[in-house]
């Protein structure tokens, strides 16, 4: 008989084990956002100034989902990033940018995802002087 009660015991322990496991949150799968080689590249000339205007793609090559979600506010719209983990559920939180609609796109950007340098290069290719900042399409 005390054979049997040590068993139960020990299954008991083990399984209150296995319920505390469970219920430890699972490490969250990130994303890893690169940006591709832009194309489309033209210069336009508008009101005695030079616009390099091209198009931006944004490859995501982590293990993760990029998730972003609006939260309204009265004078903002922020872009809240979701991470979860490989359940699909939402481990962790955090505000990192904010929406912008676009009214000439007639759509919404998301600020501050892509920053491109212009800059010179040296005869060998090789990087030169810093020659200004493209942050994101406007117009």
């Amino acid at each position: 008989m005390r054979r049997c009660v040590a068993f139960v015991g020990l299954l008991g322990g083990v399984l209150v084990a296995a319920v505390a496991l469970a219920e430890k949150p699972s490490p969250g799968l990130y994303p890893d956002l690169q940006t591709v080689v832009p194309k489309h590249l033209s210069i336009q000339n508008a009101d005695q100034r030079e616009i390099l205007r091209f198009t931006n793609g944004i490859a995501n090559r982590g293990d993760g989902d990029w998730r972003m979600r609006p939260d309204f506010k009265p004078d903002v719209t922020v872009a809240i990033q979701e991470i979860l983990d490989a359940d699909g559920k939402i481990v962790t939180e955090k505000m990192v940018s904010t929406f912008e609609f676009h009214p000439a796109h007639n759509h919404w950007h998301i600020a501050n995802v892509a920053r491109f340098e212009v800059r010179g290069a040296t005869d060998d290719g090789t990087r030169g002087h810093w020659g200004g900042v493209v942050v994101n399409d406007r117009g």
